[in-house]
């Protein structure tokens, strides 16, 4: 469960004390000393939003009538970030009186999917802000609001740009109004003012992150004052413009997270897109009221028709100068001619939509019935987004009146060029500038006037001069709209949509372009790019289902997790809808879901799903609605069968672990056979080892089941067979892999068994691999139905749980087995010596026989030792230790004490003859010739034997006196057993 980043906790009721597995420390950067020891400091870590629903679970999950407790909560990490995790547990041990004893569960981190689903709700509820054209005012806070309600941020405010170029706190939210009035004015020349201007996102903390620009933000005596721990400077540019900026604070001990971070710079994306809409619409609102104020501003009489010549606008002239005031909207055009030449409106209309006249000679009617002589000049536009006719009819009764609309019509076409936010510039036939508007000249860094006489290859970054004039060759055929890039004064590039059209100005032929800086859109949509290759790649690698699916509950996308649990793939998915999938609700019923889960915005329900092989399995729906996303539902599904079967597993883990600790690993082995069994629902269970030849296995273990109702396994333990005999295993050494046997017809045709062996009428095999070899086969068999792929999940988690609890098994048997036996020989070590000595002289007294403490010093040891080698003397010693085993009987013990010394005890004497018999044994073994790899050695040894209860000594002076015994045996020339007076012993004792 660790390599799946899955965290298990336990605690102890009784003791209060909480234990937590490493991935779980390291993960939240605690050490083992720093953890939660209690509950109380378990719940002291967790976010005091979340506490009292943490609380309330683990009320309800402790009373008796209830079982699994689940919640999402927050943990503080040793950093002081927050981090969200979802928990499960169920209370695992009760007393008679059903208080609980022990609990334990697991915890998985989903801060990633936490912050990816406030990301989402946040940017949906901007969203739903900006599609109410709030007003800057509003947008400005509801751009601070959004960025406060990320985790870890506890206040902060928004600058805007003054005219002096300084920044003015417009909005301002959770911190202390003494603070604000501190920070209410960045100077145009302060630092922050530089950070702004540069337009990149600056994060300071108290503990420095990676992604730390300035660590001196943080720590202006005015933060420190108010207690701030962590500081975000985002910069908001708009088209190029540093217009705002956020200042976003923490009081958290700690850092602002990196998710947190990268949230905000998503969000930066859609508050500049949200900011450039205002402002191009305080722009378009002010651009539309010095239109109609330019255009109440002529003294001409000015419309504007649909295209059927009804009226949709007119100006000051008509409604004053003709006297109709406000009369004249949605009124056909011919209500302002005279009757009689009524019949030629519509036909002079029709001309000028076929783009053959673009005058009218029609006089005009003022209300009170009078004639107007005017000459009319008609031309196509838009207004509003909607085509027109555009009309202006000039009183030609008075020269000077005539003269002046020229006048204003010039002045309005300048108006409309020079407060254009797009470039506009004219380029002779040669490709070179003869004019310009303001807004071109400033996407390029010059004055107009600089830019008179340049080229088009002066600006165009990306084609040259013989490119050019290839590519535009006759202005009259130019009519194309495309991107380019362009550079500015100062060599900068930047990207621009460019529409060239060629036309005739006082008889030249030109290229009339429009150009806009799409920098800032290209931008944003490499950012959109990168968040959904981001999203993409979440739901991608999620084990969870996911779908996309309409308001009609058909299947837009799914992910490879879902194909995957439903047997069918993708393509065949994406062509399904809800019905073919839901094995539970019918079609009123799944609309009705529908329609709850639009009306409340999500939806957490249980459900049963049928997949293409006719399986129906259980599943966990959770399903959001997005209705700016064209109305489309995520949906994720989690396979519920799996959840529980990873409880199942946790507690056959608790359950394996706990009896480690007293069984044999035979006796572990069987129980996890028996876990196997009733996981799988089969009969019968075994675990055999493969040997390294990987020809031959030996039957090891077998299910408590097996042993019962079977006789042969109990005899056959240890029993090597060729696995070509029993060939119902060779598939899965060879394979590598698990093998399902369902057909028992073929299985009892094709697959041996050996002599004796259960039927077999279906198995699951596992290969347990080690080495790059096959070290053993765990198997199940006899299920009553077919074994499916998810026996084989579940045999292979319970495999890998089962294989890391006997391999710790082993490793503390076999430390066990090495503080009591010497490393080199495998003898008996002092420790285990001296137990074994007090046991025997227990035995000799209840038995009233003797025993014989012999101790044992080789003659001649150290110049094999030094001549061959320390290697050879080692062989020399394990031989020496093989020997004397070989001497004594099964209840007598040999020792090494270490070099070349040994103690051997041999008990449950009759007499005293029967030992010296046996020490004569030992002393004739030893003479003979020791075989080693730079050829034969001699020894002999010096024995000094002391003799209980004659020596009435304790244990320690037992081996004292016979230690003495053998120094006088080694003086006295060595190869002989010494056995003194034991008068000496006492009386020197």
């Amino acid at each position: 469960m660790e390599a799946a980043d899955i965290g298990v906790w336990e605690y102890d009721h009784v003791s209060d004390r909480m234990f937590w597995s490493p991935w779980l420390y390291t993960l939240l950067g605690y050490d083992i000393e720093q953890a939660p020891s209690s509950l109380a400091a378990w719940l002291g870590l967790i976010h005091r939003d979340d506490l009292p629903g943490v609380q309330a679970r683990i009320a309800a999950t402790l009373a008796p009538e209830n079982s699994l407790c689940e919640v999402e909560y927050r943990l503080r990490a040793a950093d002081g970030q927050w981090r969200w995790f979802h928990a499960r547990g169920r209370v695992m041990r009760r007393d008679a009186n059903g208080r609980p004893l022990l609990t334990a569960g697991i915890q998985l981190d989903i801060s990633e999917r936490k912050h990816t689903e406030l990301l989402l709700q946040t940017q949906h509820e901007f969203s739903a802000i900006l599609a109410q054209r709030p007003t800057r005012e509003r947008l400005l806070k509801a751009i601070l609001e959004s960025a406060l309600s990320l985790p870890e941020l506890d206040g902060g405010g928004l600058y805007w740009r003054e005219p002096d170029n300084s920044y003015r706190l417009v909005v301002r939210q959770g911190l202390s109004p003494v603070f604000f009035a501190k920070v209410e004015h960045l100077a145009a020349d302060s630092r922050q003012a530089a950070i702004i201007r540069e337009g990149q996102l600056h994060c300071s903390c108290m503990t420095e992150q990676a992604y730390c620009i300035d660590s001196a933000l943080i720590r202006e005596p005015a933060l420190i004052e108010e207690g701030l721990q962590s500081l975000v400077v985002l910069p908001i540019h708009v088209r190029n413009n540093p217009m705002a900026c956020l200042n976003l604070a923490s009081k958290q001990i700690g850092a602002v997270g990196s998710l947190t971070v990268t949230a905000l710079q998503t969000l930066a994306c859609q508050f500049t897109q949200a900011l450039g809409c205002v402002l191009a619409q305080e722009e378009a609102f002010r651009q539309q009221q010095n239109l109609a104020e330019l255009f109440n501003a002529i003294n001409d009489y000015l419309f504007v028709l649909d295209l059927e010549g009804r009226i949709l606008h007119y100006n000051l002239a008509v409604a004053k100068g003709l006297g109709y005031g406000n009369t004249l909207f949605d009124q056909p055009i011919s209500a302002v001619h005279p009757p009689e030449v009524h019949n030629e409106v519509g036909q002079i209309i029709a001309e000028i939509l076929a783009g053959t006249r673009a005058t009218c000679p029609l006089p005009l009617l003022k209300a009170d019935g009078e004639r107007v002589l005017v000459d009319t000049r008609v031309v196509r536009g838009r207004w509003n987004s909607q085509p027109v006719i555009i009309g202006v009819s000039r009183d030609i009764s008075i020269e000077q009146a005539a003269r002046m609309a020229l006048e204003n019509e010039a002045e309005w076409r300048r108006a409309l060029i020079e407060n254009s936010r797009d470039g506009i510039a004219i380029f002779n036939e040669d490709h070179q500038i003869i004019e310009v508007n303001r807004s071109f000249a400033e996407m390029l860094g010059y004055a107009p006037e600089e830019m008179i006489g340049l080229y088009s290859w002066n600006i165009d970054a990306d084609m040259t001069e013989a490119d050019i004039r290839a590519a535009f060759a006759d202005p009259l055929a130019i009519d194309a709209t495309f991107e380019a890039r362009h550079r500015r004064k100062d060599g900068t590039l930047y990207d621009a949509e460019v529409s060239v059209r060629g036309a005739r100005i006082g008889g030249r032929k030109v290229f009339v372009t429009i150009t806009r800086d799409i920098s800032e859109k290209k931008r944003a949509e490499a950012s959109l790019r990168r968040s959904e290759e981001q999203y993409r790649a979440v739901i991608e690698t999620s084990a969870d289902g996911f779908w996309m699916v309409d308001s009609q509950g058909r299947l837009l996308e799914v992910n490879e997790a879902y194909a995957r649990l439903s047997g069918y793939s993708r393509d065949e998915l994406r062509s399904m809808s809800i019905m073919a999938l839901e094995a539970h609700e019918n079609p009123e019923e799944i609309r009705a879901h529908i329609d709850k889960v639009r009306r409340e915005g999500s939806g957490l329900f249980e459900t049963w799903h049928r997949a293409k092989s006719g399986r129906v399995w259980r599943a966990e729906v959770n399903t959001s609605y997005w209705p700016s996303a064209g109305e489309r539902f995520f949906v994720f599904i989690r396979d519920v069968d799996h959840r529980q079967r990873s409880e199942t597993l946790l507690k056959i883990r608790m359950r394996l672990s706990q009896a480690a600790l007293t069984s044999t690993l035979e006796d572990l082995m069987r129980a996890a056979l028996d876990e196997a069994e009733h996981l799988t629902g089969s009969t019968i269970g075994f675990f055999h080892f493969v040997e390294p030849d990987q020809r031959h296995l030996t039957l090891q273990a077998w299910s408590s089941r097996t042993l019962e109702n079977c006789s042969r396994p109990a005899n056959d333990k240890g029993q090597r067979y060729p696995i070509h005999q029993a060939s119902v295993w060779i598939d899965c050494v060879q394979q590598r892999q698990p093998v399902l046997h369902n057909d028992e017809a073929r299985l009892t045709a094709l697959y041996g068994l050996p002599i004796g062996h259960v039927v077999i009428r279906r198995e699951l095999l596992l290969p347990v691999l080690g080495n790059d070899r096959v070290a053993a086969i765990i198997g199940v068999g006899n299920k009553p139905e077919d074994y499916t792929a998810d026996d084989v999940e579940a045999m292979q988690q319970l495999t890998d749980l089962v294989m890391d609890i006997i391999e710790r098994k082993r490793t503390q048997d076999q430390m066990n087995y090495l503080a009591y036996h010497d490393a080199l020989t495998g003898l008996p070590n002092r420790i285990l010596l001296a137990d074994r000595l007090r046991q025997a002289m227990v035995q000799a007294r209840r038995n009233q026989r003797r025993l014989a403490v012999c101790y044992l010093d080789l003659d001649g040891f150290k110049p094999v030792n030094d001549t061959y080698g320390h290697d050879q003397g080692d062989q020399l010693l394990i031989q020496v230790a093989q020997r004397l085993t070989a001497c004594i009987r099964a209840g007598d013990t040999v020792a090494r004490l270490g070099g070349d010394e040994f103690v051997v005890l041999l008990g449950d004497l009759a007499t005293i003859e029967e030992g010296e018999r046996a020490i004569d044994r030992m002393l004739t073994t030893l003479q003979a010739p020791f075989d080693l790899a730079e050829g034969a050695a001699r020894l002999s040894a010096s024995i000094g034997v002391t003799l209980y209860p004659e020596d009435g000594a304790d244990a320690d002076a037992l081996l004292r006196h016979a230690d003495h015994a053998m120094y006088l045996a080694k003086q006295a020339g060595g190869h002989r057993y010494l056995m003194p007076d034991l008068d000496e012993h006492n009386l020197a004792r």
